[in-house]
This record gives C-alpha cells, sequence and structure tokens, in this order.
C-alpha cells in the first residue's frame, strides 16, 4: 500500500501535525511504526485507516481490523460472549459455542479461549485481556491487521 503527500492538520490547528509524508506498507508483510510517545503514531494509523479525515491518497482499498489501546469490552460479559461478538458475524451464525471453534482456530488459541470461556472479562488481568483480543480478532480475515501496542 502506498501511501503518498499524507498531511493532516488537527481540527483546531492552523498548522498541519503530518505534512506530504510519503510511505509504503508492505503487503503480506509484517510493518512496524516505531516512535517515542505522543509523536503521533496512533494519529497517523487512524489517518490511513480514514478514522480522522485528512489530505490522504492510497492506492486501493482494504479491510481491515484495528486493535486499538483502549478497545472497550463489557466487564460484566463473559469471554464466550464477547467471541460471539467478535466471530458472529465473521461465521455468520448467531451463537458461537466453543466446541464450534475447536477445528476453526489454532490449538493454542482454542485451549487459550476453553480456559476462559465462562469468565468474565472483569476476571481477567490485563495481559489475559489482550490476549483475548488478539486471539479473538486474528480470527477475522482481512487485508489488514492493525494493532496498537498490542
Amino acid at each position: 500500500m502506498e501511501i503518498r503527500n499524507l498531511t493532516y492538520t488537527f481540527p483546531r490547528s492552523k498548522d498541519p501535525f503530518f505534512r506530504d509524508l510519503n510511505f509504503t506498507i508492505a503487503d503480506n508483510e509484517i510493518n512496524f511504526l516505531v516512535g517515542r510517545n505522543g509523536v503521533g503514531k496512533t494519529t497517523l494509523i487512524d489517518v490511513i485507516l480514514g478514522l480522522r479525515q485528512a489530505k490522504l491518497k492510497i492506492d486501493k482499498t482494504f479491510s481491515y481490523v484495528y486493535i486499538n489501546q483502549t478497545l472497550p469490552m463489557l466487564g460484566s460479559i463473559t469471554v464466550g460472549e464477547i467471541a460471539n461478538l467478535v466471530l458472529g458475524i465473521e461465521y455468520g451464525k448467531y451463537e458461537i459455542e466453543l466446541g464450534y471453534l475447536k477445528d476453526k482456530i489454532e490449538e493454542y488459541s482454542f485451549s487459550f479461549l476453553q480456559k476462559r470461556w465462562n469468565k468474565h472479562y472483569q476476571e481477567l488481568s490485563g495481559g489475559e485481556r489482550k490476549l483475548v483480543q488478539l486471539v479473538l480478532f486474528l480470527q477475522i480475515k482481512r487485508d489488514l491487521v492493525v494493532l496498537d501496542e498490542p
């Protein structure tokens, strides 16, 4: 994916935050965006994905999954219910049982979910919450997977 002449100005600012950025995101590769805190990495991601309006020209359309830093989840629902929310549309099913996933996802991911399926999201540690998000969202097939501070 070619990004050309990317310019972004925050809504209440006169001066561009990014001006005429040019770079390539390699297809079928792992790409890293590295920089100090507060330099605009998340803002850049939001612009590329169209979540912020900017002067941007992208050479093709693409589908994506975006796991950001603060993905909200309801603490009172179980991991199984979260799986239904995330994977229900992907698999075209109203309700997904754990057994249904056994042949659809790799063994490690299934084992991880199986141990936490009936736990409430609020009962999980921060690391477990992030892993639940990763395990579920990475099952969704898209052109681009964006992980903001995974």
